[in-house]
C-alpha cells in the first residue's frame, strides 16, 4: 500500500513537474510530501540531542515571559497562562505547562520528576533539567522554576517526536 501510494505521488510529481501551467506551490507540496515519506534512520542520542536544545530553548523562552509577568512578593500561581501573555514561537513544542504542589502531572514519568525535584530542593541538591521519552508520539523536557532561592514549579515542555525526527 505504501509502495502503491509512492508510487501515485511519483507519477503525480513528474506530470506536474512537466506541466508549465502547473502551480508551483501544488509541485512545492508533492516534493515536500515526497521528502516527508523518506524513510530515515534517527539513532536515540541523534533525536534526544536535537529533542534537548529545543526543549531548553522553549523553556528559556517560557522563562523569560515568566519572570517579566511574575509580580514580585506575591504567591507564585502554577497556571502558567497567569504568566505567558505573549505569543511565544515554539518550535516542535505540542504543550507546555508548570507542575507544581497545586497541579496534576499528566504523566507518570513527570509525576517522579516533580517527586525528585522536591527531594533534591530539600537535601539542597543541585537541580538540573531532564528529557524523556514518553511514548512513539512525545518526549517531555523538565526544567524546574526557581523564585528567590526556593523550587515554586518545574515546567514541563511535550515535545512532538515525529516533526523532530522529521527535520532531523
Amino acid at each position: 500500500m505504501r509502495n502503491l501510494y509512492f508510487v501515485l505521488l511519483l507519477s503525480l510529481f513528474t506530470t506536474t513537474a512537466c506541466s508549465p501551467d502547473q502551480d508551483p506551490r501544488r509541485r512545492k507540496f508533492i516534493a515536500d510530501e515526497l521528502k516527508n515519506r523518506k524513510i530515515k534512520r534517527v539513532t536515540d542520542s541523534q533525536l534526544l540531542g536535537a529533542a534537548n536544545g529545543f526543549g531548553k530553548t522553549a523553556v528559556e523562552k517560557l522563562q523569560n515571559e515568566l519572570l517579566n509577568n511574575y509580580e514580585v512578593g506575591k504567591p507564585f500561581d502554577c497556571k502558567a497562562t497567569n504568566y505567558i501573555k505573549a505569543k511565544i514561537d515554539l518550535q516542535y513544542v505540542l504543550t507546555y505547562r508548570i507542575v507544581c504542589e497545586t497541579t496534576q502531572a499528566t504523566f507518570e514519568k513527570e509525576k517522579q520528576l516533580w517527586q525528585a525535584y522536591q527531594y533534591n530542593a530539600q537535601q539542597e541538591l543541585e537541580l538540573t533539567d531532564n528529557l524523556q521519552k514518553i511514548d512513539n508520539e512525545a518526549i517531555i523536557y523538565t526544567s524546574p522554576i526557581t523564585l528567590n532561592g526556593q523550587l515554586v514549579g518545574m515546567w514541563t515542555v511535550v515535545l512532538d517526536k515525529k516533526e523532530i525526527v522529521k527535520n532531523l
